[in-house]
């Protein structure tokens, strides 16, 4: 599967309207608070509950695995969200060549 290949036109219309609000804020958005959020939310639940044998009524709150889950997806997300403007841009540049 080819990842640089030319943007669809309404591809191309929402990423104009996203540039426009820059790179910080499409990091933010899509990585941090997008993907890292929910990355956040679904690993420490699902460490959680693998920790009490997928047994909601052995489930125990850890406080530790909750911080450094807070602190580590978030940092994810921001690197897939600038890994995922870089690819948005060269698709971009791609179409504008062609």
């Amino acid at each position: 599967m080819k990842l640089l290949i030319p943007m669809e036109p309404k591809m191309l219309q929402r990423w104009v309207r996203t540039r426009q609000r820059g790179r910080k804020s499409f990091i933010w958005r899509v990585g941090v608070l997008g993907w890292g959020g929910w990355m956040f939310v679904f690993m420490t639940a699902y460490y959680l509950l693998s920790q009490a044998n997928f047994d909601w009524h052995n489930m125990s709150f850890d406080l530790k695995t909750v911080v450094l889950n807070a602190f580590i997806w978030p940092i994810g997300g921001y690197f897939f969200g600038a890994w995922l403007w870089k690819l948005s841009e060269a698709r971009f540049r791609l179409t504008l060549k062609n």
